[in-house]
């Protein structure tokens, strides 16, 4: 890969034939394509690792993804792929400890609503009583 030239730098070689194999660097291997363009592609515990960083992160996606040296709309990517895979869609159906839990809220609810009324009428009561 690599080519020595003048004064015996080593300089690595043009990255013109379209079938070279991928050339590993760090955690993703850049693939050449036909028009000199380079490719990366991540492994997947970067992958991984990266979206954890960017959810669980205070910073933007973009932040994230210039601090990791990437392109931030591939993180953005990789981040929406993981809400749509992780996250039930709307409308599932609950569990029944979901179920039972929702009940009991819902019945500690309207308990609360009924002291919370009973107290506003007190309230007013013992305000319009100048003793």
């Amino acid at each position: 890969m690599f080519t020595s030239f003048l004064l015996g730098r080593r300089i690595p070689a043009p990255l013109r034939v379209p079938h070279e194999p991928a050339i590993p660097q760090g955690s993703r291997t850049v693939t050449p394509s036909r028009r000199l363009r380079v490719q990366a592609e991540y492994t997947p515990e970067f992958r991984e690792e990266a979206v954890r960083i960017a959810l669980a992160s205070s910073k933007t996606v973009t932040e994230v993804g210039r601090e990791l040296g990437m392109n931030p709309e591939t993180l953005r990517g990789w981040v929406k792929k993981h809400k749509e895979r992780n996250e039930p869609p709307a409308g599932t159906e609950l569990s029944h400890d979901e179920r039972a839990r929702l009940k009991e809220l819902e019945r500690r609810i309207r308990e609360v609503e009924m002291e919370n009324a009973f107290l506003k009428k007190a309230a007013a009561y013992f305000a319009k009583d100048p003793r």
